[in-house]
């Protein structure tokens, strides 16, 4: 649970940090490195505002994805895919940023893909159950 919290929470943190409650550094960011609008290169035009929000709303979805347990193995490769690509822009020092990130989510890709451990990493730790005790019909 705790090494979902933490890779949840490195998702999660830059998504509001970053995008949703600084969108004007998302729009600066976005303005000095365009090749980061992966909707333009497909063609689909959104305003920086739009494509800021999108980008935060879907780096939360996987964060809380994470959390969940819920998918284990989808939600690491798809949250994998924008950390990958930012490489190629930002170079080593995202790479050492995002390092422990990484091993995270490959702990959580391995665990969860292994029938003997996937259990462990797919659920969300339950309380303990109390007795429910039967209702007595009144006489």
């Amino acid at each position: 649970m705790a090494v979902r919290l933490g890779a949840g929470g490195a998702l999660i943190t830059p998504a509001f940090a970053e995008k949703l409650a600084n969108p004007a550094l998302a729009r600066e960011t976005l303005r000095l490195f365009p090749h980061l609008d992966v909707f333009a290169l497909v063609g689909i035009h959104l305003p920086a505002d739009t494509f800021v929000a999108v980008a935060g709303a879907t780096e939360l979805l996987f964060g809380l994805l994470v959390i969940s347990g819920a998918l284990p193995q989808v939600a690491v490769l798809v949250a994998g895919l924008p950390f990958n690509a930012t490489l190629l822009l930002f170079g080593g020092t995202e790479m050492l940023g995002h390092l422990p990130v990484y091993g995270v989510l490959r702990t959580l890709l391995a665990y969860g893909s292994n029938p003997g451990t996937a259990e462990l990493v797919r659920r969300l730790p339950s309380a303990p159950r109390r007795a429910v005790r039967e209702p007595v019909p009144a006489t």
